[in-house]
């Protein structure tokens, strides 16, 4: 499912960042969903959550190479930051918490997510 919101994000993005940005979203959520079945959530996640938001949000709030114009658009990129970094978070604990392949490579595809978005 996840994966069918990046592809339609992928597709609509060009026309309307908005709406391309939405699809993104729902497919990080639908993966944040999916990574709690394979190990429940718990508050380790969003704990790891939260300092990888802390560490991407603050590189973007202030780093001199990001220029983001306008208001609108920097509160997009930082709520687009808290639903990776859940992602992530969740990719991260699920990995300590219950060593599988499985979740190895959860954390890979979600690494590379990562990658893909900045």
């Amino acid at each position: 499912m996840s994966l069918l919101f990046f592809a339609i994000g992928d597709l609509i993005l060009g026309f309307d960042i908005i709406a391309g940005a939405l699809m993104f979203t729902i497919a990080h959520i639908t993966l944040i969903v999916a990574y709690s079945f394979l190990v429940r959530y718990d508050a380790i996640d969003s704990l790891i959550a939260s300092i990888i938001f802390t560490i991407i949000g603050s590189f973007i709030l202030y780093a001199n190479c990001v220029k983001i114009p306008n208001l609108l658009t920097k509160c997009m990129c930082m709520g687009y930051t808290l639903i990776v970094s859940g992602t992530i978070g969740k990719a991260i604990s699920n990995v300590f918490r219950r060593k599988s392949l499985i979740n190895l490579s959860v954390l890979i595809g979600s690494v590379l997510l990562l990658l893909a978005d900045i």
